[in-house]
């Protein structure tokens, strides 16, 4: 969501209207719900934690949703394909973008490829990722099919720009991800309000293989003396915490981040925020993030953030007079790109690539 938020904002500070196709994929909506069909012992457990915390489950969807209604604008609702086909709404250009949008291992979602008439208008990606190694041989075919009716393509990561090289003959310029389109003082803003907790904490952000993150997490602990605070996205939490939250919304996600004194993650979007807001941080790269979260952490300097067990453990504060120019002008060149997809000054793909 705060993807969303960061393109819709850099696209209107370039001084175009941009509306978010307000789409409600089935598939997503069954997995996020708070209780799940009780067809395993499993979900059954998971029910009952929900249950249990039931309340701020509720809350937290209820502040997604505030969010969604007070800052960003959207289309009508589309709760399919079909839907979105036979009404799609109108606009000189559709943007897909940008996290795993063309992640295609377990099936095709159509509506992030915009596969429905544009009725004339162009097509483009911003930042699209595949979150994989390379497209699975038997999706291939119907892959290219989908990418090659797109105008112009860029890739938030270089596996990406290769992948579509290799297999399709297509170019696509390397952007960074939407969130760091927006400035510090832009999230800043955003977040702004009161501390959501006294003294200093460490805050914990984690999406699953959490031996890492838990073993990375009482290294610091020990080392600082410092609480551990871990944002849940549900009842079950396995992160080793002194406090759980489990109704933060995402405005709530970057008060606790920004407020923190250290951050421990594993996740793409919790390195990047960190380092927009200059954190001392660890990264638990996973098989899922590695590639994203190494590459950016090299590029800007600090791969000595990325946590080993077997490495010396330092809670030294990062100094980032050298990284905040890294970051600004990979941000600067993205939205110069993400403005000439926009002005249509950006031919590449229909120039150079199988069109």
């Amino acid at each position: 969501m705060l993807q969303a938020y960061a393109l819709q904002q850099a696209i209107l500070s370039l001084g175009h209207d941009a509306e978010i196709i307000d789409y409600h994929d089935t598939e997503h909506q069954a997995a996020n719900r708070i209780l799940q069909p009780c067809d395993r012992l499993g979900s059954i457990v998971k029910n009952l934690f929900a249950l249990l915390y039931y309340p701020q489950l509720k809350r937290q969807k209820r502040r997604f949703e505030l969010f969604r209604s007070e800052y960003m604008k959207q289309t009508r609702r589309y709760n399919t394909i079909d839907e979105l086909r036979k009404a799609p709404p109108e606009a000189d250009l559709f943007l897909a973008g940008s996290d795993q949008i063309w992640n295609c291992a377990n099936r095709f979602i159509e509506a992030y490829f915009l596969d429905f008439d544009t009725r004339g208008a162009r097509r483009a990606a911003y930042a699209a990722s595949i979150g994989t190694d390379t497209v699975l041989p038997e999706r291939r075919e119907k892959f290219g099919h989908l990418v090659r009716r797109f105008d112009c393509i860029t890739a938030r990561e270089p596996r990406l720009q290769t992948v579509l090289k290799e297999l399709y003959q297509l170019d696509a310029e390397v952007v960074c991800d939407p969130v760091l389109l927006l400035q510090r003082k832009e999230w800043e803003q955003l977040s702004c309000g009161d501390a959501p907790m006294q003294g200093p904490y460490i805050f914990c952000y984690a999406l699953g293989r959490y031996d890492e993150v838990n073993h990375c997490l009482e290294q610091l602990k020990q080392r600082t003396g410092f609480p551990v605070v871990t944002i849940c996205q549900n009842g079950v939490c396995r992160i080793h915490s002194n406090t759980v939250i489990r109704d933060a919304g995402p405005v709530e996600f970057l008060r606790y981040l920004k407020n923190s004194d250290y951050v421990v993650c594993n996740s793409f979007h919790g390195t990047v925020l960190s380092t927009l807001f200059e954190k001392n941080f660890y990264s638990v790269v996973t098989p899922v993030s590695s590639s994203r979260v190494t590459g950016y952490l090299k590029m800007i300097g600090l791969e000595d953030r990325i946590y080993h067990q077997e490495n010396n453990f330092s809670t030294e504060s990062i100094n980032y007079k050298g990284v905040h120019p890294k970051i600004q002008k990979f941000s600067e060149q993205s939205k110069k790109i993400l403005q000439a997809m926009i002005e249509n000054q950006s031919g590449t793909m229909m120039e150079k690539g199988a069109k």
